[in-house]
């Protein structure tokens, strides 16, 4: 599974600014990238989009807590 990172980067920022409507910067979308986390108010316009999963983006926030949690 990917990191919220990973998605973003496979994607491209634009695409992911465009999934979600442009209800968020290009400049917000990298700042997720950079911090590795997708806010959840926007993991349905991603899937929907087909650039992943909800499942996805769940795991990934959760190895992401996880870890932040060792």
């Amino acid at each position: 599974m990917r990191s919220h990172r990973e998605i973003i980067k496979a994607a491209g920022a634009e695409a992911v600014h465009m999934a979600v409507g442009g209800r968020v910067s290009i400049h917000t979308v990298r700042s997720w990238m950079q911090r590795d986390s997708i806010p959840p108010e926007h993991w349905l316009a991603l899937a929907d989009a087909g650039l992943t999963t909800l499942d996805e983006l769940a795991l990934a926030a959760r190895r992401a807590s996880e870890g932040a949690a060792a």
